[in-house]
């Protein structure tokens, strides 16, 4: 559960998802694209480093270098920009049908996210006076994920090579989407839920009696 925070909702993890696409767009249009591969994969490397030696969890990081090598790979075999996106089409498809998948069976993946980062049992943030309000904040993810996932590959598929605009795209839909998605979570959650959201004040422990 810790991971997919992480990596869905920490900045740690929208940066570290962000550098090798960012770099990419900087060197394809600068450079040309084996520039552009080389050096998203030493950009990616170089957070995991950062990462280690600061202390901190590396799955983010790795998330990041795992896109960057898939991508690097279908860009070299196709001999076009756009295949080191199509990673990117497959993972965010995914994580739509995972929170929409959350939904349908009743344990919205918002709630349980919320649950995970107030400590308290996962089932907390799916229970039936709370269950509306995170299900339909999970859907608005969801829909966010397949929109992603539509945009890269209405892109991809273009008889043009569109290998700038994917770049583009995947900066503006990456770091500036996924806050304005947190943003709109958090509002939500303290206007339709207030006291719901909150967990439950703990209760103080009782003093030892005075001898």
């Amino acid at each position: 559960m810790d991971h997919i925070h992480e990596t869905l909702f920490s900045a740690q993890g929208i940066v570290d998802t962000l550098v090798g696409p960012l770099l990419f767009l900087i060197l394809f249009k600068t450079a040309g694209l084996d520039a552009a591969l080389i050096g998203a994969g030493a950009a990616a490397l170089a957070v995991v480093a950062l990462r280690w030696v600061r202390g901190q969890r590396l799955t983010s990081a790795w998330y990041g270098v795992a896109g960057v090598a898939v991508g690097a790979a279908i860009a070299k075999t196709t001999g076009s920009g756009s295949g080191y996106f199509i990673p990117k089409v497959a993972s965010n498809a995914l994580y739509g049908a995972a929170f929409l998948g959350s939904v349908l069976i009743g344990k919205p993946l918002i709630g349980i996210v919320w649950a995970f980062f107030h400590r308290q049992p996962l089932a907390w943030g799916y229970r039936a006076e709370v269950r509306r309000v995170f299900s339909a904040l999970t859907l608005m993810w969801a829909g966010a994920y397949f929109f992603r996932a539509a945009v890269y590959g209405v892109l991809i598929t273009d008889a043009k090579d569109r290998t700038g605009a994917l770049a583009t795209a995947s900066v503006v839909l990456g770091f500036p989407l996924t806050v304005a998605l947190v943003a709109i979570t958090l509002l939500v959650i303290r206007r339709a839920l207030g006291p719901r959201g909150r967990p439950p004040a703990r209760e103080p422990l009782e003093s030892p009696p005075h001898a």
